[in-house]
């Protein structure tokens, strides 16, 4: 089955897949990154057997996805010299602009990242808890 990408009633697919190929050879992942990001979706979530690895899934899943990523992007445009134009002032802004998204990011990196560990920190401290519990019922069932 072969897919068309059609832009403004024109097939760009030749176009629009040597751009992909041009960004993913500029930034290449790392192929422990692509086995990772394949196995944690959000649909993974759903094939979980017991609380623990649903934990497990969830809490990798964050730590996968903390980072707010603000490189730069294409951005779609089409033959008019309108378009163009917009294309230009856009590029300008954002390089005008891309210091304080740089900044948020950079926040709102270190939020998501706090809270992953919080969690990560409750999840081990519930794991303790539990082993606790289970040592004194154990305990107690010996004395009774």
């Amino acid at each position: 089955m072969t897919q068309r990408i059609d832009i403004a009633g024109q097939d760009r697919t030749a176009d629009t897949v040597a751009d992909i190929a041009k960004l993913i050879a500029k930034h290449p992942p790392p192929e422990s990154w692509l086995r990772a990001y394949e196995k944690r979706t959000a649909s993974a979530l759903k094939t979980c057997d017991s609380e623990k690895t649903y934990m497990d899934t969830l809490i990798q899943f964050l730590r996968d996805k903390t980072h707010l990523v603000t490189d730069d992007f294409p951005i779609a445009s089409r033959d008019a010299a309108v378009s163009r134009a917009m294309v230009r002032v856009k590029k300008a802004l954002w390089k005008l602009l891309r210091y304080q998204h740089d900044h948020m990011a950079g926040q709102q990196n270190h939020i998501n990242a706090l809270l992953t560990s919080a969690l990560e920190f409750e999840r081990e401290r519930n794991n303790m808890l539990e082993q606790r519990i289970l040592a004194l019922e154990s305990k107690q069932e010996k004395q009774n």
